[in-house]
């Protein structure tokens, strides 16, 4: 969820990247009781700029209340200084190939076990629908 207050670009991609590592940044997950947290979008990519949000990703027992969405969101633009788009893989409103997305990032910055069981069952969903992904790069390819 995204409560974009436009804030732009008050931190470089390295400070938000130096951030995201801190022991700060991982106990306001840890307040939350949330264990898992993987950041991916363009933080990740070289396409980062001083306009883009920081896309992280979250994976608890259950899916996170609003009240706790909200609240989170807004602690984590305060601390990073920027726009931020959390989405909870747990919230079936998310598109799969989203979670998918954030799932095969690089950037884990906290794991546990529900990490694992996650990325198996999105992992397994994929290479049981392999067609109808290549079906959908190609109709979003030729409509670029």
């Amino acid at each position: 969820m995204s409560f974009n207050r436009n804030i732009l670009g008050e931190n470089s991609k390295e400070d938000i990247l130096r951030l995201v590592k801190s022991n700060e940044f991982k106990e306001i997950f840890k307040r939350n009781n949330i264990e898992n947290v993987i950041i991916f979008g363009s933080l990740t990519k070289d396409d980062f700029n001083e306009e883009s949000d920081i896309d992280i990703a979250i994976i608890g027992e259950n899916k996170i209340s609003d009240t706790v969405d909200l609240n989170l969101t807004l602690e984590l633009e305060d601390f990073l200084g920027r726009s931020i788009d959390l989405i909870d893989i747990n919230d079936e409103e998310i598109e799969n190939i989203i979670k998918i997305e954030a799932l095969n990032s690089d950037m884990v910055i906290i794991k546990d076990r529900i990490y694992e069981e996650t990325y198996n069952y999105y992992d397994n969903l994929f290479r049981e629908n392999i067609e109808f992904w290549n079906r959908l790069d190609r109709v979003v390819l030729d409509s670029e």
